[in-house]
């Protein structure tokens, strides 16, 4: 669902270009097949993208619920970018740069 959010999102706001930090992209592996970046700090502004957030505030499943409770982090406000890539045949490393206190 969060796929279909950020797609629409996409497609309501104007086409901007993503740069990935480089120095994230480091420490991605040498084999890594494909990188995708997400700018949530641009999709959180988008007003499909508040519609949303509106009606799924009641939490996050599981051990991410865990995290945020432990760290204090709140995803919605505080992540800014994701950087995902698959990396081997089965495996996938996520990389977030978030700002908290």
């Amino acid at each position: 669902m969060a796929v279909l959010v950020g797609a629409m999102a996409t497609l309501t706001t104007p086409a901007a270009t993503v740069a990935p930090d480089m120095e994230i992209l480091k420490l991605f592996p040498q084999d890594t097949q494909g990188i995708a970046v997400i700018d949530a700090a641009a999709l959180r502004n988008a007003a499909l993208v508040q519609e949303f957030l509106k009606d799924h505030e009641a939490g996050f499943p599981g051990q991410l619920a865990e995290f945020a409770k432990a760290t204090g982090i709140v995803p919605q406000r505080d992540v800014d970018q994701v950087m995902a890539g698959k990396v081997g045949s089965r495996q996938a490393l996520a990389i977030v740069r978030a700002r908290f206190d």
